[in-house]
């Protein structure tokens, strides 16, 4: 574990865009697309980065539960995506 390793936070920091409105031809023309971000340490304290394969369902599944608050039609039947982040660049 390096010196930068840290916890995930409780309260979950997330971004996310609707490109159907910002980038139409990024889209199929009777879909919208979405984009999201969950912010979150590489580097974890408890396991480092490599926990990520262990917890990334239950942290996607923490986040989409965010963004429902606000997407109210974003399900998983719809579209569903968890990858093991990528490390910061120095």
């Amino acid at each position: 574990m390096s010196s930068g390793a840290a916890r995930i936070s409780r309260r979950r920091l997330v971004g996310g865009g609707d490109e159907s409105i910002t980038i139409p031809r990024a889209c199929h023309p009777e879909r919208d697309c979405f984009t999201a971000l969950r912010f979150a340490p590489y580097e974890l304290a408890e396991g480092g980065a490599s926990r990520w394969d262990e917890i990334k369902e239950e942290v996607g599944n923490l986040s989409l539960a965010t963004y429902r608050k606000y997407v109210a039609n974003l399900t998983p039947e719809k579209y569903r995506r968890a990858e093991r982040p990528f490390a910061a660049r120095s």
